[in-house]
C-alpha cells in the first residue's frame, strides 16, 4: 500500500503565506498527491509511465513538494530578491558575427556537418503542431 501525500495548491482561503517579493500573499490547500493524480498528471503530460514506477513518483514528488513546502513557510521579510545566485555585475560581451565562408556551390561551410540542410541553415524536426 502507498501512502498518500499532500502538497500545497493556489489558491483557495485555506491557508495566507506572505510573499515579501511580490507583496501580496496567496492561499493555498494541501492535495492528496497518490497514483491516480500521477497517472492522470502523466497522461495530461503525454508520458508513458511503466507500472512499477508509479509508486516512486509519489513517494518522490511527495518529497519534494512537502521540502518546497517547508521552503515557503521561512521569513524572508527584507531579503531583497536575487536574479541568480552570485551577487555581482553580470560579464556580458559584445555578440560577435562570424563569417564561416561558403563552400565550392554556395552553401555556408558551418552547415557541412548538419544532418540536413534547408534554406542555407539547420533543418531540425518540428516540435509545434
Amino acid at each position: 500500500m502507498i501512502k498518500n501525500t499532500m502538497i500545497p495548491i493556489a489558491p483557495t482561503k485555506a491557508k495566507k503565506i506572505r510573499q515579501p517579493w511580490r507583496n501580496v500573499a496567496f492561499s493555498y490547500y494541501m492535495v492528496e498527491v497518490n497514483e491516480a493524480l500521477i497517472r492522470k498528471v502523466a497522461a495530461l503530460s503525454m508520458l508513458e509511465l511503466e507500472e512499477s514506477g508509479v509508486a516512486d513518483y509519489v513517494k518522490s514528488i511527495g518529497e519534494i513538494l512537502k521540502h518546497v513546502e517547508q521552503l515557503s513557510s521561512v521569513d524572508t521579510t527584507g531579503i531583497e530578491p536575487m536574479l541568480h545566485g552570485i551577487d555581482g555585475p553580470l560579464r556580458l560581451r559584445e555578440d560577435m558575427v562570424e563569417d564561416f565562408g561558403r563552400d565550392e556551390h554556395g552553401t555556408p561551410k558551418v552547415v557541412a556537418s548538419a544532418p540536413e540542410v534547408e534554406h542555407d541553415g539547420f533543418k531540425v524536426p518540428r516540435i509545434i503542431g
